[in-house]
């Protein structure tokens, strides 16, 4: 047979699908061979959307609807007229019901109005691939495109079998699916690769259907529902997903450019918590909640695997939780592996400061941890398992190692009270240097959530969501069995308290981008700088070995009487009250977190390596490196400087900052006597010479960065041009690999001849110069636009200089990869001998403003990224 497995608008367009990738494996396990193609028609939608409305429709405007549209059917009802076979559907109900003033409502309606052709256009194609079997994966708003082009198919061929699977179709909503709409022949409930393999042997053979669990399907033209499958399906026996047809659509899409791949990868199912414990709210994992996983062995083979096959290094993993034993016998693989990796993953909150750490070091650049709340009470009600201070410990350490954390403030649970936000919200103006949420929103009432499944929870009555009428011709009780939202009477706080913490979260994200809370320790003493928008800047010292006792201790939420325990235990005899006096001075300074009686540190370590977009809206964030901190109100006079010997022979430094002149030729030196030190404040290195020497190499770059040198200081004028080419090439060498590392530089000096702005200005820029290169240059600088990333026996380049059209670059083995990693080391021209096939590739290199030549000098520019921005989507 001749399959056609169709992912349908609105999957996102940068991932492929991963249920679709997966069928289209398990069909080589049917009893016979078949044809399997696999078609991306939400990238014709997005290509059809672009050419249709002359770019006013862009990508940006697809995946806003993918995305934000969710929760009112947008993408549902924008496809509504196709379902029901006329021009335009119920437009203004919509609009005037469920439709935000930020949103272009006469755009959205001629969007709609070009459904039907689309679809028309669609099954016209699909025709021509002669399909015996149709199959249709669904989540979220793929129903009415899906059910559109289903119809449109059979009007065409009425022997054209259909099938629908996937979460839309799991429980009751598969059962309405299949009764009310006649289009679709075979309806999979549940988990599909078992029923999906049984369906087609049985169609290829003639053989009965009645024995395929979770199937529905048509007897003499009447519904039947075979009972729900049994068993989960082993996670061992899920292939890795064949993603060939995505990468091959994607290649010849004039939207190509536009959009960046991720894949998406599967290691477990269910939830291991919600097994014992299922989150009130939370709808998903269906009528699977059981937590299965791949073996790490498994699972890392597929990754290498996937990764190799198609060439791209950012992965989403589905995964409704980690699998805890991952955090051992995963991800120090990935590590060890060199592969620069950038993953996505969900995880529990309660994580640890290795764990958070061992994650980064992985790769993991994005957790979504289930934060939800911070307050204990509201936590307990959800069934969360945590306390406020636990997720504020989360925000905090995944702060620390800049992981981008995904969450929303979720409110309206049956039995919170306003003291819950009240407490919180008073706290909220100290918590601004952490990742805030999203926003805040009621939570809705979910198919399969304790709170739809339970009305002793509170929710008696529920209404299919308000959006459901306005799509479907269905009475209200099979829309009942149709829908996955629901609407309910608000339970918990009111309106009046709930627009008091939409309004405090709105204030996190506004001072977020310019807040600091920092902290260094050195001889015994922690140094804290307070630079949170909002409040009062602030240098703080605590001094006495019970200050930082307590300090490092509440590192961990801690009560009053856990850390008098603590205390005591390393000499320091406080009682719980003595305790809790002081830790009221800390929490007016906002330098703790208090809620239900605990306690937690605020601060986070000083790291000139975290990366923070100033505005995630700008089309070129000039992202600063974070260098020295300035002095600030507290600290008199110029900073203390040092020399080697003084630095050497300092039993402490007695201040959070400091400046130690070095001379070029010292860089090993001042190594040795950092490591010989036990902390110590933020350095700044002023080189003691009137002109270059050695410049460290990445690698010691990387261990001063460790050991507290953050800036380094050029005090001669560096004239980068062709008069003076060795020295100019290894000084790029340098500013290339210290902006990998985050290392300022100070420097200035002047640029002319071959030197391009354009081809710089990913490279920290001078302090001071007049000329238009340098003036071009600073103005374009930012990080992260130029960089490269190594996957298994190739290198990615991604260029997005500011000056220059966009370009991905992929050096697979041979002389373009072998040239460019040659070239992390300045070189001259004639160490490439007379290889033609090497010059080639060096011109190659050079044109593409990848490679700076010098006179007889050349030089790679992009450097390896390492440090990813938070948030982690803005490079």
């Amino acid at each position: 047979m001749r399959i056609l497995l169709v992912a349908m608008p609105w999957h996102s367009l940068d991932t492929p699908s991963l249920a679709i990738g997966i069928l289209h494996e398990r069909v080589k396990l049917c009893r016979n061979p078949h044809e399997v193609v696999d078609i991306y028609a939400n990238l014709k939608w997005a290509e059809f959307l672009h050419q249709r409305s002359g770019g006013r429709v862009s990508i940006r405007s697809y995946t806003n609807v993918s995305d934000r549209g969710i929760w009112g059917g947008m993408g549902d009802w924008l496809f509504a007229p196709a379902l029901h076979g006329v021009s335009e559907w119920k437009q203004e109900e919509y609009a005037s019901t469920l439709l935000d003033p930020d949103w272009n409502k006469e755009l959205l309606f001629e969007v709609q109005q070009w459904t039907p052709g689309f679809i028309e256009a669609l099954a016209d194609e699909l025709i021509a691939y002669k399909p015996d079997l149709v199959g249709f994966t669904s989540t979220f708003m793929q129903n009415v495109p899906a059910l559109s082009l289903a119809q449109a198919l059979k009007r065409r061929d009425p022997g054209i079998l259909t099938a629908m699977g996937g979460a839309n179709c799991d429980g009751p909503q598969g059962l309405a699916l299949h009764r009310n709409f006649s289009c679709l022949d075979f309806v999979v409930r549940g988990e599909g690769e078992a029923a999906f393999v049984e369906l087609l042997d049985a169609v290829d053979s003639g053989g009965p259907l009645d024995g395929i669990e979770g199937l529905c399907w048509r007897k003499d033209g009447q519904h039947v529902a075979n009972p729900a499958r049994r068993e989960s399906f082993p996670t061992a026996q899920i292939p890795a997903p064949n993603y060939d047809a995505y990468f091959e659509q994607l290649n010849a899409s004039p939207l190509r450019t536009l959009i960046e791949p991720k894949l998406v990868m599967e290691g477990a199912r269910g939830c291991w918590w919600g097994e014992k414990h299922h989150c009130t709210f939370c709808g998903l994992n269906g009528s699977s909640m059981a937590f299965r996983s791949k073996s790490p062995e498994q699972l890392w083979e597929e990754v290498q695997r996937t990764v190799a096959r198609y060439q791209v290094l950012d992965i989403f993993m589905v995964d409704n939780i980690i699998d805890m034993k991952y955090f051992k016998s995963l991800l120090p693989h990935i590590t060890a592996s060199g592969l620069n990796l950038r993953l996505q993953y969900e995880v529990k909150s309660n994580l640890t400061q290795e764990q958070v750490r061992a994650l980064k070091s992985a790769g993991v650049v994005s957790v979504q941890p289930g934060i939800e709340s911070l307050s204990s009470h509201v936590l307990k009600l959800m069934d969360k398992g945590v306390h406020g201070c636990h997720n504020i410990q989360t925000l905090r350490d995944c702060e620390e190692q800049s992981v981008t954390v995904t969450w929303n403030y979720l409110f309206g649970f049956p039995g919170e009270k306003v003291a819950d936000y009240d407490a919180v919200i008073e706290q909220m103006p100290d918590l601004v240097h952490l990742q805030p949420p999203s926003g805040a929103g009621r939570i809705l009432l979910e198919r399969f959530s304790p709170n739809f499944e339970n009305p002793s929870l509170g929710f008696t009555e529920r209404l299919p969501a308000p959006f459901y009428p306005l799509v479907y011709q269905l009475p209200r009780e099979e829309l009942m069995d149709l829908a996955y939202l629901f609407s309910a009477a608000p339970k918990g706080i009111g309106e009046a308290e709930a627009v008091k913490l939409k309004d405090a979260c709105a204030m996190w994200q506004d001072r977020y981008p310019q807040s600091e809370l920092s902290y260094r320790e050195e001889g015994g003493r922690i140094f804290i700088r307070d630079r949170r928008a909002g409040r009062t800047p602030a240098d703080l010292v605590l001094e006495s070995p019970l200050e930082v006792a307590m300090f490092q201790l509440l590192r961990k939420p801690q009560t009053p009487s856990s850390l008098a325990g603590a205390l005591r235990t390393q000499g320091h005899e406080r009682t719980p009250d003595e305790v809790s006096a002081l830790l009221a001075d800390w929490r007016k300074l906002g330098l703790v977190f208090q809620e239900d009686g605990r306690f937690i540190a605020l601060p986070l370590r000083a790291a000139p390596q975290r990366v923070r977009i100033a505005d995630e809206k700008a089309t070129l964030p000039a992202v600063r490196l974070d260098g020295l901190p300035d002095a600030a109100p507290g600290w008199v006079g110029e900073l203390p400087e040092f020399t080697l010997k003084a630095l050497s022979e300092a039993e402490r430094l007695g201040a959070p900052r400091a400046t130690v002149r070095v001379r070029p030729d010292e860089w090993s030196e001042l190594t040795r006597i950092l490591e010989s030190r036990r902390g110590g404040p933020a350095l700044a290195v002023t080189l003691d010479a009137e002109a270059p020497g050695h410049w460290p190499s990445a690698e010691e770059i990387e261990r001063l960065l460790q050991l507290g040198v953050v800036e380094v200081r050029v005090p001669w004028e560096m004239a980068l041009d062709e008069r003076q080419p060795e020295r100019s090439v290894h000084f790029i060498r340098f500013l290339r690999d210290s902006a990998a590392a985050r290392l300022r530089v100070h420097w200035s000096g002047s640029a002319s001849g071959a030197v391009k702005a354009r081809a710089l200005n990913h490279l920290e820029p001078p302090m001071a110069g007049g000329e238009e290169t340098l003036r071009a240059w600073k103005e374009r600088h930012a990080y992260g636009r130029c960089y490269w990333r190594a996957g298994p026996d190739f290198v990615l380049i991604k260029d997005s200089r500011a000056g220059g059209d966009f370009a991905r670059f992929t050096l697979e083995d041979g002389p373009l990869r072998d040239v460019f990693t040659r070239l992390s080391v300045p070189q001259r021209l004639d160490a490439f001998g007379t290889d033609e096939t090497d010059r080639e590739a060096l011109d190659v290199l050079m044109e593409e403003d990848l490679v700076l030549r010098l006179g007889d000098w050349v030089v790679a520019l992009p450097y390896q990224i390492k440090h990813w921005p938070v948030p982690f989507m803005s490079i």
